[in-house]
């Protein structure tokens, strides 16, 4: 495949994910209300909430909705601003009540309450244009990893297939910050993927600044994924003095670019992340299913381990990376053998077979550093989400974990890209099959269901 085919490619999906985002009805993700309300009050405040509102904004005391004022704000103010372009009446903003369109479609929301939807539709724009990003990043990360004058055949399919799963277009489908780290995390990895491929020119250097500084500002999430910055210096060979240069420009672009947040937040609520006084804050109040869901995994995440316990004494394994392929919805242990037959194993044989010594290069070296870093950061946010739910009583989630799969797709990709054999057709072969049996799955028997 040519560039060419590959921008074609990339343009059907923005078609296909603009589609979802279109259709999908209102309140589909069981947090686009709480998205939604946040960037309405950030409309009425014209920027940030006020400190005295504090902790009693994180709470609608109306429709008991968390809100996520706490957070990094770039994704809420940026949405606002649209939303306030489109829709310059700030009353009839001010006086939305999502509950009004939620559960309809989007013609007869529309019908129902007009400035409602223009809200809906314009946030939920930037969630298609982010996940679009993040498909396409991985594209563009997987082409730097492969060896010269590969064609563009195996960045299509890993952006094709990522477009595919319902976990990343039901994302781009709500109003959700996730979206943005999703992009945040494509981002950092075709940068990075490009720095190493370009000893780190001063154009690459550039954009590993620009992306980086863009993950701290998107989203908490996010973060993790900038691990991925030294090690691709360490595979680079970059001399200590070319390290500390690079590493100084991204922490003050970071600093510049949200580093005032986490001060404001510290003084605010005694937490440079917020999620503190999330979660505290939200366990005592949360009606919703996944709150009550929820209550049920932490009476079993007990003991000095409670990861562990969680997982032997409950079939949340099941539940769990089930749920990070289709969200919000419970699917049979038949999907989780598939995944793991299909998509794990054959990984983890491709992985295996290149940590011998038959292939060497900077490029070989990081995919295997970023598939090995993205493993243990899913791994490590599934432990940390289940301890801290533990600890508070409260709040499991799976989409974070699923955000820090991205690399590992792309670093496999990588890697079975520079086999040349008869298992590289079969994992690619079998990665798409799954990712259009998987999307079938959802848009035929989950999406009309839930």
């Amino acid at each position: 495949m040519t560039r060419g085919g590959y921008i074609l490619l990339v343009v059907l999906c923005a078609v296909w994910l603009g589609t979802r985002a279109a259709t999908q009805w209102a309140g589909f993700d069981y947090d686009e209300p709480a998205h939604v309300g946040t960037v309405v009050e950030v409309r009425e405040f014209a920027g940030l909430a006020p400190a005295d509102r504090f902790p009693e904004i994180i709470v609608n005391p109306q429709t008991v909705e968390p809100r996520f004022h706490m957070f990094p704000p770039l994704p809420y103010l940026l949405m606002a601003a649209a939303t306030s372009a489109m829709q310059s009446d700030q009353r009839a903003v001010a006086a939305i009540q999502f509950k009004t369109i939620h559960g309809k479609g989007i013609a007869e929301a529309a019908s129902v309450d007009p400035v409602a939807t223009s809200v809906l539709l314009v946030s939920r724009a930037f969630s298609a244009l982010m996940a679009l990003v993040a498909v396409t990043s991985a594209g563009l990360a997987v082409r730097a990893l492969q060896r010269p004058g590969s064609t563009w055949t195996v960045p299509a399919i890993v952006t094709v297939g990522m477009s595919l799963m319902p976990g990343v277009h039901s994302m781009a489908a709500s109003v959700t910050a996730s979206t943005w780290a999703l992009a945040a995390v494509g981002l950092v990895c075709a940068a990075t993927a490009w720095a190493v491929r370009c000893n780190w020119s001063r154009e690459t250097t550039a954009a590993v600044v620009a992306v980086s500084a863009f993950a701290v500002a998107a989203r908490a999430s996010a973060y993790p994924a900038l691990i991925l910055v030294p090690l691709a210096m360490l595979v680079s060979r970059l001399s200590i003095r070319a390290s500390v240069i690079r590493l100084g420009l991204i922490a003050a672009a970071v600093a510049v670019a949200n580093g005032w947040w986490i001060v404001r937040n510290i003084l605010v609520n005694g937490d440079p992340l917020g999620a503190n006084i999330y979660l505290s804050t939200v366990a005592d109040v949360a009606a919703c299913d996944i709150a009550r869901e929820s209550h049920v995994w932490c009476a079993a995440a007990s003991g000095p381990w409670p990861a562990w316990t969680l997982l032997t004494s409950t079939d949340i394994f099941w539940v769990y990376l089930s749920r990070m392929l289709v969200r919000r919805t419970w699917i049979d242990s038949l999907t989780l053998v598939l995944w793991v037959g299909m998509v794990v194993l054959p990984a983890v044989l491709v992985v295996a077979d290149r940590l011998r010594p038959r292939l060497r290069g900077s490029r070989y070296e990081f995919a295997q550093l970023m598939a090995l870093s993205s493993a243990g950061m899913a791994m490590l946010a599934f432990v940390l989400a289940v301890t801290l739910a533990g600890r508070i009583g409260w709040y499991i989630y799976s989409r974070d974990t699923f955000i820090a799969l991205i690399p590992l797709v792309i670093a496999v990709a990588a890697l079975a890209d520079l086999r040349q054999d008869r298992l590289r057709t079969i994992c690619f072969g079998l990665g798409l099959a799954f990712a259009a049996a998987a999307n079938a799955g959802f848009m035929l028997a989950v999406l009309p269901n839930v």
